[in-house]
């Protein structure tokens, strides 16, 4: 149920413009695995972004293989020029992509190249199934 309301909040946003800018979509992938290599399910991916507007942020979770996929709603909204006219050249230049390790985050900075974005992250914490 989480996830449809999830599913259908990116609907909703994507129908959102601010001003005359349209939403522009970046695709976020990756696999999340243990210092020993394997897979970690239900790991709390987030995220993070900036926009002129204000920082933003996703979370999602792993999937059974430890993968995950988000699609990041990015606001290209710049301005107004002189005559009041919106202006929507802002670009998505970074994305923070990390994991929740206990009560903090933990993961890298991705400069942007294109509209996909892949992050493999290794958790430096044990888990559970590891300690074993």
């Amino acid at each position: 149920m989480a996830r449809l309301a999830f599913l259908a909040f990116l609907f909703l946003y994507g129908a959102v413009t601010y001003g005359k800018c349209v939403t522009v979509w970046y695709s976020a992938t990756g696999k999340v695995e243990d210092e020993e290599g394997r897979s970690v399910a239900d790991q709390t991916v987030v995220v993070q972004w900036d926009e002129d507007s204000g920082s933003r942020q996703i979370k999602t979770k792993t999937g059974p293989e430890g993968v995950y996929s988000v699609r990041i709603p990015f606001n290209p909204y710049s301005g107004a020029d002189f005559t009041g006219a919106d202006q929507c050249s802002a670009t998505l230049h970074l994305v923070r992509v990390g994991i929740l390790v206990g009560s903090g985050l933990e993961g890298k900075s991705i400069e942007i190249g294109g509209q996909q974005i892949h992050a493999d992250l290794v958790m430096h914490t044990r888990t559970e199934k590891s300690k074993r």
